[in-house]
């Protein structure tokens, strides 16, 4: 059984894409291709910031839609926003959390 477990351990180190691809057609449904045609429809760069980072796929949680290809930080947050979208509680929590940092702008740091 080590042997094995080893064997598809390396497999998976040596054969990096076609793991991605796998992932991608059992998470999003996208076909062999698919991330390619959208990469170069993209032109290479995140939808939100337009770093030419390494895109992941980024997709509509509830429907699983796929939207677009986004770089790591962009992706993040999405999921931030998302989660604060479903409460606008928090989001207006949030807003008065950064609108108060404006207070404090003229004053130096408090040193603890």
């Amino acid at each position: 059984m080590e042997d094995r477990t080893e064997y598809f351990q390396d497999w998976r180190k040596r054969h990096p894409e076609k793991v991605a691809d796998y992932n991608r057609k059992r998470k999003y449904g996208m076909n062999i291709g698919d991330y390619d045609l959208f990469y170069e429809a993209q032109g290479g760069e995140c939808l939100i910031c337009h770093k030419k980072d390494k895109l992941v796929v980024d997709h509509e949680h509830s429907s699983g839609v796929v939207r677009g290809l986004i770089c790591q930080s962009c992706n993040l947050s999405v999921a931030y926003l998302e989660s604060f979208l479903e409460n606008p509680d928090i989001l207006d929590k949030l807003a008065d959390y950064l609108n108060l940092s404006r207070l404090y702008e003229n004053h130096t740091s408090v040193e603890l």
